[in-house]
């Protein structure tokens, strides 16, 4: 073996760790396309696209497979934190099997293009500004998985009040009540029920519709919410007796009602904690709509799952920890 090659640790046709390192952070960041400019502008070394996409990629695998998901809450804890989760959608595209001779050979011709969800969950102690961020494309137990995990790493245990937002989707609450060992408050996100309102408003109230939600939101952050579905069900009673189960007044009446039990915003505001899920929903935006949802770009659901869990482990500052563990793992 040539000397050079020998104390940087890389064989013919290879990539140092350092400049796996280097390429992957760039990956992890911007269309695989521009990585190899970038390593030519930085380091001036020429590397090929497919070989930034597979180095990314292949790393990004290793995030996800090696993840271990702590699952056992622990005794004592932090005494607050805040949870919260939320979903977007996400372009993925699969190539459906050839059926018959006559199914085209070539697989661009059967592909399938759609979108699917992402959830994205959050994780911190109210007086800190980061916390900790997971995120898949699984369901909702996998997803659970990830909830409890970001908790218990952020400091939950078993003395810990988790006070948990999110749209008001019941899976939310079973799994929180499945996994998690300790008191947990739920809230509904206020700009959520504020849609439902809005709607309702348009059918009740017409030109004084802005007044009217206005009225009413002032109504349910000061937890009268018996007032607002009084009202509701008196719109309901007399004015749109006919109507059916997804009329405005009747959808906002059925998912305040369903939902009692999360709609504490007084205790909330009181308490000083968030009664919106703001800062998920921010997440979304920069940790993964800024590399995911990059114009023409489709991802296949696997690789979408390990860039997200590339993604993930960059916001929650593990970086230089993973690339500590590969080093090692390499010595």
């Amino acid at each position: 073996m040539r000397p050079f090659s020998e104390s940087a640790s890389v064989g013919c046709r290879g990539y140092s760790l350092g400049l796996q390192r280097a390429i992957t952070d760039f990956g992890a960041d911007e269309a695989f396309w521009k990585t190899p400019k970038k390593i030519k502008e930085h380091y001036g070394i020429e590397v090929p696209v497919s070989s930034a996409r597979v180095i990314t990629q292949r790393h990004a695998e290793r995030i996800e497979s090696n993840s271990e998901l702590l699952g056992t809450v622990p005794r004592g804890g932090v005494t607050q934190l805040i949870g919260e989760m939320d979903g977007c959608m996400l372009p993925i595209v699969s190539v459906n099997p050839r059926e018959n001779e006559q199914s085209p050979a070539d697989g661009r011709k059967r592909r399938k293009l759609s979108w699917q969800e992402a959830r994205l969950c959050l994780v911190r102690e109210p007086e800190k500004i980061s916390g900790r961020y997971a995120a898949t494309m699984g369901g909702p137990e996998k997803a659970g998985e990830l909830f409890a995990d970001c908790v218990i790493r952020t400091g939950g245990g078993r003395s810990t009040v988790l006070h948990a937002l999110g749209d008001g989707a019941l899976w939310i609450v079973s799994q929180a009540k499945k996994r998690l060992a300790m008191t947990v408050t739920f809230l509904v996100d206020f700009d959520h029920v504020s849609e439902y309102l809005a709607a309702a408003a348009e059918v009740i109230a017409g030109e004084q519709k802005a007044q009217w939600l206005r009225t009413q939101q002032q109504r349910m952050k000061g937890n009268q919410v018996s007032v607002v579905l009084a009202l509701l069900f008196y719109s309901i009673r007399s004015l749109y007796s006919e109507a059916d189960k997804d009329h405005p007044v009747v959808a906002c009446h059925r998912y305040l009602h369903n939902r009692l039990d999360q709609l504490d915003y007084a205790g909330a505001i009181k308490a000083g904690l968030p009664i919106g899920t703001g800062e998920v929903e921010s997440g979304h935006r920069w940790l993964i709509h800024k590399r995911i949802k990059l114009s023409g770009a489709w991802w296949t659901k696997p690789n979408l799952e390990k860039m997200l869990a590339l993604r993930t482990l960059r916001a929650n500052n593990d970086w230089d920890s993973y690339w500590e563990d590969v080093r090692q793992a390499a010595a």
